[in-house]
């Protein structure tokens, strides 16, 4: 497990990626659009990235996800059609749409986001088995809502585990997060 600050993330992702020709990361963290901006930008670093997917639980929810990381307005997606950003030319397929597998000659997919499949037991069966499957050398997995040991059931099928450490920089929200867990009697998973 590595942790980054946001001013090391980018650059720790992108040489993780680099020195490995094939590659599956668990990008965990408590700030999900923080993640997710960390993740394009090393994209964009990576010359060797040039065609990726993203898979998502829901198509209509790519604008609301992705805006925040671009800081502008992200346009409405249309399943299939490529996009052009972080210096590569990717495509959007929400997650339920194979049953056994993404991607076929793309460089990298992203996965995001993931904690809704780890709530059910068949859920997080059935996207393991897409991930084992899938043919994309990079396999980057990014989590929301990160504020239990779910994801940890993905680890034994995990090359690495990133945390993006923004706490610091979002103190009061952090607080906040860790005091709702400790009135419930639980405490954030790292």
């Amino acid at each position: 497990m590595k942790r980054f600050s946001r001013n090391d993330f980018v650059d720790g992702l992108s040489n993780m990626i680099e020195d490995n020709v094939s590659l599956t990361v668990l990008i965990r963290g408590y700030f999900h659009e923080e993640k997710l901006s960390g993740v394009l930008a090393a994209i964009e670093s990576i010359d060797k990235l040039k065609d990726g997917l993203f898979v998502v639980s829901s198509i209509s929810e790519v604008p609301k996800l992705f805006e925040k990381s671009f800081k502008r307005k992200f346009p409405k997606v249309k399943q299939n059609q490529t996009y052009n950003f972080a210096n590569s030319n990717n495509r959007f397929i929400r997650r339920t749409n194979s049953s056994d597998k993404f991607g076929y000659d793309e460089d990298f997919i992203v996965f995001y986001p993931v904690e809704s499949l780890l709530f059910k037991e068949k859920d997080t069966e059935s996207f393991i088995s897409q991930l084992k499957n899938s043919p994309v050398p990079i396999k980057i997995i990014i989590t929301t809502n990160d504020y239990s040991e779910r994801a940890e059931k993905l680890y034994p099928f995990i090359d690495e585990v990133v945390i993006l450490d923004v706490n610091d920089l979002h103190a009061e929200t952090y607080s906040t997060l860790e005091n709702n867990l400790k009135r419930k009697g639980r405490a954030l998973p790292y």
